[in-house]
């Protein structure tokens, strides 16, 4: 399978999911959490929920397939801000932002660290020294949200969104000066057309008078 970035790459069988990775090789082109929760939202799909082990495995594979340089990539977990408490004590404060109910976690050995971070990357630092738990790959640790970072979209049935009333409320809005546009282009055009051949109209009666009145020809009734 070859893997390129911004590729939608879908596992085969009915109802499995479809994943994005958007890899962004210029640190300065790459997203906050919010940016990036938005930028899935917009395609169709949410941040990143992995709910089991083999999941965790995949994501694995299809980043070093993309073969990036350094650079996380943000996932769909965090937690509120306010939850600032212990670490032993902060993990179950975690949740997905697609709903998902799976209790899976795959933490660097000493994480999270709790406190303001609060959104979760998957680590991706390939060039980085080996700390006590090893290379920094593909664990994960709790980021503040406004860090810039590469992100992951998931595309399942249930987070293909149908637009709401507001969308089309919107969309109404965004075409009604077209429209007005329009009929008032129509209207315009048919007056306009009444009135250039009235003045025609007249024009040629007037040059009728002119010549019948010259020739003799001219009758009154």
């Amino acid at each position: 399978m070859c893997v390129c970035a911004g590729q939608r790459v879908c596992r085969v069988g009915k109802g499995r999911p479809c994943y994005k990775l958007a890899y962004f090789s210029e640190p300065r082109r790459r997203l906050n959490f919010g940016e990036a929760e938005l930028a899935c939202r917009r395609d169709g799909g949410e941040l990143l929920s992995v709910e089991s082990e083999s999941e965790q495995k995949i994501i694995e594979q299809l980043i070093t397939e993309l073969r990036p340089s350094d650079g996380d990539f943000w996932i769909g977990l965090r937690r509120n801000h306010g939850d600032q408490v212990s670490s032993s004590e902060c993990s179950s404060l975690y949740y997905w932002l697609d709903g998902s109910k799976s209790t899976f976690r795959n933490w660097h050995w000493d994480e999270p660290s709790c406190g303001y971070e609060v959104c979760v990357v998957m680590y991706h630092q390939p060039s980085a020294p080996p700390g006590l738990g090893g290379l920094y790959m593909f664990q994960w640790n709790d980021d503040n949200c406004e860090t810039k970072n590469n992100f992951i979209c998931k595309y399942t049935a249930g987070t293909h969104r149908k637009p709401n009333f507001t969308d089309r409320q919107k969309h109404s809005a965004n075409l009604y000066p077209t429209r007005t546009f329009i009929i008032w282009f129509i209207l315009t055009g048919i007056f306009g057309s009444v009135f250039v051949f009235y003045l025609f109209d007249t024009y040629l009666l007037n040059i009728a008078d002119s010549h019948y009145a010259h020739c003799g020809f001219l009758q009154k009734f």
